[in-house]
């Protein structure tokens, strides 16, 4: 058995993408939501990239992140697969 292959760590300066799976609670608790990417900015040197639901409380089928475009890749993110995805 293969063992499992992660990505890089991210370094300051690198973009990361910011999502919300089920639900826009950041539409409803922006507060939390704004502390998070402030917590990313200055603590970790990252810069968050925000799909365009991110904020949204009901998104309809079809717009949520596994439908929308993904952000541009960072300067140094090879492909690879995340750990729960399976096979490398």
């Amino acid at each position: 058995m293969d063992l499992p292959r992660y990505p890089p760590k991210p370094r300051p300066g690198d973009r990361v993408a910011v999502v919300s799976p089920s639900r826009g609670l950041p539409g409803l608790f922006p507060h939390v939501h704004e502390l998070g990417l402030r917590r990313l900015r200055e603590a970790f040197g990252l810069e968050p990239v925000e799909y365009p639901t991110t904020r949204v409380m009901a998104p309809t089928p079809g717009t949520g992140p596994a439908t929308s475009p993904p952000p541009s890749p960072t300067r140094r993110s090879p492909p690879c697969s995340p750990p729960w995805a399976g096979t490398t």
